[in-house]
């Protein structure tokens, strides 16, 4: 059995990581179009092959080869989208003038830029949420951004019809989502534990900051553990625990954490202090968990962003947001070994 290694992080936080081979970040979205392009390169240019042919033999496979490049940002698989439609777009003209084809290039493009277009809205909202937590310059250059994708988002509704437009938009939208993220994760720094606010029912929001947290990723089937406690300053000492599990976290991206096709947790737990009180536990309502970073390489690194809603029939709402947790891969401090069948039992103070 493989042993996965669960490496403390400033005395806060854990995390286990390794590499995750794949071509396309987004690889459930560019199925349909690599589908498409594997079945025509194994079927459509066997024998004598006229011109027209041998140019659409030569486009497929360098579409191909487009796909087959590694890419760990969204940036990068919408510049492959882009330079994809385009390569083919010269030599298959007429199908994306009549994207109403079930099996025309125009109509599996136009799948896949909407697919684009819903995961940008996703990094839109999370970036919005993120410049509310930095202020000054940061805040600034990253609402330029903001503000930037808003307006190629935009763009890409108004030109849905013209395919190159289209590219563009998404390629625009996508450069301004990376760079507004990278200046708000820059600018909080790496987080110690998690912090978040609790709105407790109807109650103002107050801060959460973690004094005991354990963050864990779990590469062997790609699943992410957010557990954090705190205390209530109080004469009982009352206690606050957020809990969330989420598996297949495959990259970058907006994951629901009431999805049925994935295996989650998410509770919220209050705890008295007082001598023989029992725990009360607030069951997910709805949810979602934004990863805006996750690189696997020589430099590991996970950064995402939460917000949860929990309720309880007796006690009412509580209601996290604005969560972020920002994990780093350590191998000096090489203290814990876990292996599969253990994903999460390594925690530190």
């Amino acid at each position: 059995m493989r042993m996965t290694r669960i490496i403390p992080i400033l005395g806060l936080v854990t995390i286990a990581l390794s590499a995750i081979a794949h071509a396309e970040l987004l690889v459930t979205e560019f199925a349909p179009l690599r589908g498409e392009l594997t079945h025509r390169r194994d079927n459509d240019f066997s024998g004598d092959l006229d011109g027209t042919l041998k140019k659409q033999r030569r486009a497929v496979t360098k579409a191909i080869r487009f796909l087959d490049k590694n890419s760990t940002t969204l940036k990068k698989d919408a510049a492959t989208a882009g330079k994809t439609q385009a390569v083919l777009l010269r030599v298959y003209g007429d199908e994306f003038a009549a994207e109403s084809k079930i099996e025309s290039l125009g109509g599996v493009f136009a799948s896949l830029f909407d697919d684009l277009r819903t995961e940008l809205q996703s990094r839109l909202d999370a970036l919005v949420g993120g410049i509310g937590t930095i202020s000054g310059g940061a805040a600034k250059r990253a609402q330029e951004q903001a503000d930037k994708l808003s307006a190629a988002l935009l763009d890409y509704d108004t030109s849905v019809n013209n395919p190159k437009l289209r590219a563009k938009a998404i390629k625009k939208a996508a450069g301004a989502a990376f760079k507004g993220q990278k200046t708000v994760d820059k600018a909080l720094g790496p987080v110690k534990g998690i912090r978040a606010t609790l709105q407790r029912g109807f109650i103002d929001p107050v801060p959460f900051a973690s004094e005991f947290a354990q963050i864990e990723f779990y590469t062997e089937n790609s699943a992410l553990q957010i557990f954090a406690r705190h205390t209530i300053p109080s004469v009982n000492n009352d206690q606050e625990t957020i809990r969330i599990v989420i598996g297949g976290v495959i990259g970058p991206g907006a994951y629901s954490l009431t999805d049925p096709t994935r295996d989650i947790e998410a509770s919220f737990e209050f705890r008295s202090g007082r001598a023989g009180s029992q725990p009360v536990r607030f069951d997910l309502v709805s949810g979602t968990v934004t990863v805006t970073r996750l690189d696997t390489g020589n430099k590991p690194r996970l950064v995402a962003t939460f917000e949860y809603e929990t309720s309880h029939a007796t006690d009412g709402v509580r209601t996290v947001t604005a969560g972020r947790i920002d994990i780093v891969d350590d191998a000096v401090n090489d203290a814990f070994v876990m292996d599969d069948a253990y994903p999460f039992v390594t925690s530190t103070k």
